[in-house]
């Protein structure tokens, strides 16, 4: 068993997760924040027994914030003793004993008073992260029973398995076909696509039938009689001459 003697106000202080909440919304807040990712996080290691400590007010029948909860025990020192007394007093008599003791503060104080005793020492920062790291957030992994975990897991392999057979599929059916002769595009245009004559369309032919003699006669009439209102057959002179300009 592992056991943990925590600086309260220390660990709060000297943390940006913490003394923000204790500037934003209090003591109180800030205290409830550390107690409950120190009780998760303990919960989750098994081995662990953690002791958090801070200073207190006179109580005549106990501080009411005092309490045990599964591996976490909470206390408020009386005063005149502090909570750095009390971590120094009850860790060194835990390491006496035999125990794995680690004391968890940022405080030069608290570890020159316990130089000798096989303790290894926590900085609060490491810790916090620590706590942060094993322990997710309450409520995140409670979404989902174990049964609906897996139904979602299931159903995320089969998308992903349908996406794979469609780009696949895809891919096959998009294959390029063989480049043909092009020229290369010049002045910023694409270059044109020459397409095979065999797939070109044939012009129209237009039938020589007696129609089409009718109007090539019918034209050389109408061009004769025009020029012979100009002056039998000869180009007339300009509107400038006729009119004696």
């Amino acid at each position: 068993m592992r056991l943990y003697f925590i600086d309260g106000h220390n660990l709060i202080l000297s943390t940006a997760r913490l003394s923000d909440r204790l500037a934003h919304q209090g003591k109180r807040a800030s205290r409830d924040e550390a107690e409950a990712l120190i009780l998760r996080w303990a919960e989750r290691e098994g081995d662990v027994r953690a002791h958090l400590y801070f200073d207190g007010e006179d109580h005549p029948e106990g501080h009411p914030g005092n309490r045990d909860e599964g591996p976490l025990s909470v206390r408020f020192t009386d005063p005149p003793a502090e909570a750095d007394d009390r971590i120094v007093f009850d860790a060194s008599r835990e390491a006496g004993a035999g125990e794995k003791v680690y004391v968890v503060t940022g405080d030069g104080g608290i570890r020159n008073r316990l130089i000798g005793h096989k303790i290894e020492f926590v900085d609060t920062t490491g810790f916090l992260q620590i706590l942060t790291a094993s322990v997710p957030e309450k409520g995140k992994e409670e979404r989902f029973s174990e049964g609906e975990r897996a139904a979602l897991t299931e159903e995320m392999i089969a998308h992903a398995a349908e996406e794979e057979e469609k780009e696949e599929g895809g891919s096959a059916e998009a294959e390029p076909a063989p480049p043909g002769p092009s020229r290369p595009a010049t002045g910023g245009r694409p270059a044109r696509r020459r397409v095979p004559p065999a797939l070109c369309p044939a012009p129209p032919v237009r039938p020589a039938g007696p129609d089409r003699e009718a109007k090539r006669e019918s034209y050389r009439k109408r061009m004769q009689k025009r020029l012979e209102r100009r002056g039998g057959g000869k180009r007339g002179k300009t509107r400038k001459k006729r009119r004696g300009y």
